[in-house]
């Protein structure tokens, strides 16, 4: 058996489980979205992903992702428009999306400055509008490992009982820091971002997020993943649980 057969066998037994009724999360894997190009180069991508479950519950979940790269020896921009919508037994259940977009400067051959802006919603979690723009420094630690540490404000506006002990409406500075990397498997590669993100007036409140995903080329352009999506908030809104998760199959096409 190949290690592209390996790959295949493993996305497909995932793929049985992401069928599971689990809520998404919205979040940007850096690392996936670079080409690592030494050249000046544009790239394009369209990754498609969707789940299916009939039976006693009957769900459907939709999602694309789009985004535009530019890489060089020195400079590196990223935009991501990322958008989900989920039924379940005929009535709509998630609904988010996703507007991100980072310019990194090198300093030197392992060192660099990035600064990014984001705008989502996540019905699902009760977020109406969230808006951040923040920045930092990025270092690589060894070869195709990145550690980022910076600062954001963000501003979110929830949808709320008026009774609710979390505020409708909050800002925050957060302390934003991530570990981002690639590994090979076989003719494929795994790549993830993790986040810690504690806010600095209060430090108990901290998010966790992790984007990984487990690729293997089916062409030159085309390339079938599987997902993993997880979010941790340990001071939640009104409503919603701490621990977010969502396994799914995609496809991704470079244009």
């Amino acid at each position: 058996m190949t290690s592209l057969q390996r790959i295949l066998i493993c996305v497909g037994l995932l793929f049985a489980v992401s069928l599971a009724p689990v809520p998404v999360v919205a979040q940007v894997n850096i690392e996936a979205r670079r080409t690592g190009a030494a050249q000046h180069t544009w790239s394009h991508q369209v990754g498609l992903n969707g789940g299916l479950r009939a039976g006693s519950v009957d769900r459907r979940d939709v999602g694309i992702d789009l985004h535009s790269t530019y890489d060089s020896p020195s400079r590196h921009w990223l935009a991501v428009l990322d958008a989900e919508i989920g039924w379940q037994n005929g009535a709509r259940y998630s609904n988010q999306g996703l507007v991100h977009m980072r310019f990194g400067q090198a300093v030197s051959e392992r060192l660099g400055v990035e600064v990014f802006m984001q705008l989502d919603h996540a019905r699902q979690r009760r977020l109406l509008r969230r808006s951040l723009i923040g920045g930092g420094i990025r270092w690589q630690w060894v070869q195709d490992l990145f550690v980022g540490s910076g600062l954001m404000v963000e501003a979110e506006k929830h949808d709320l009982p008026r009774l609710a002990r979390h505020a409708a409406r909050t800002r925050h500075t957060r302390s934003t820091n991530y570990l981002s990397g690639r590994v090979g498997v076989g003719k494929g590669e795994l790549v993830f971002t993790t986040y810690v993100q504690p806010r600095f007036t209060r430090i108990n409140d901290v998010r966790t997020l992790l984007d990984a995903r487990l690729a293997a080329p089916l062409s030159d352009r085309a390339s079938l993943s599987v997902n993993l999506r997880l979010r941790h908030d340990s001071k939640p809104v009104d409503g919603v649980e701490e621990l977010d998760l969502k396994l799914s199959v995609g496809a991704s096409f470079t244009l």
